[in-house]
């Protein structure tokens, strides 16, 4: 007689609060491209605002669809969440709350850079290189968005 082997889950283990937290931010998504169309001053406005918050929408529907199914196959034994995990989501929404507190403080060039290395050490990351690379290289991008092509004055520290 041979045994069977159980089937190996999938490495990526979505829980449905990343479906409910993707539903929420496209509904918000889509309520803030709907409040643009009243207190819009010209079309450009909307042709600035309306393709990003359908792209926003389709991205986040595309990620809660692709977790419901992953959800899906995974057993029923597997599903429990370890209660070592329940802890990241937890110390995400605090360092959310320090990072959009400290800004004001730390500027946004340096509070960001910090926020996206804490963030990734939280989610597990620990090659140093990598992280650095992405605070930096995020940051620049986000700074230079804003800067030059949104034209938003910033509070920053360093750039």
């Amino acid at each position: 007689m041979t045994q069977q082997q159980a089937p190996t889950p999938p490495r990526h283990r979505p829980k449905p609060g990343g479906i409910v937290f993707a539903a929420a931010l496209a509904l918000a998504m889509l309520g803030y491209a709907w409040s643009i169309l009243d207190s819009a001053r010209s079309t450009v406005d909307w042709l600035m605002i309306l393709p990003a918050a359908g792209v926003g929408v389709i991205a986040l529907a595309w990620a809660a669809l692709r977790d419901a199914a992953a959800l899906r196959a995974i057993p029923a034994a597997a599903k429990l969440p370890a209660l070592k995990g329940n802890a990241r989501p937890v110390a995400l929404l605090v360092l959310i709350c320090v990072y959009a507190a400290s800004l004001p403080f730390a500027g946004f060039d340096l509070g960001t850079a910090l926020f996206i290395a804490i963030a990734l050490l939280i989610q597990g990351e620990r090659r140093i290189w990598l992280i650095a690379l992405n605070a930096v290289l995020g940051t620049g991008l986000l700074v230079w968005v804003f800067h030059d092509l949104l034209m938003v004055r910033l509070p920053t520290l360093l750039m």
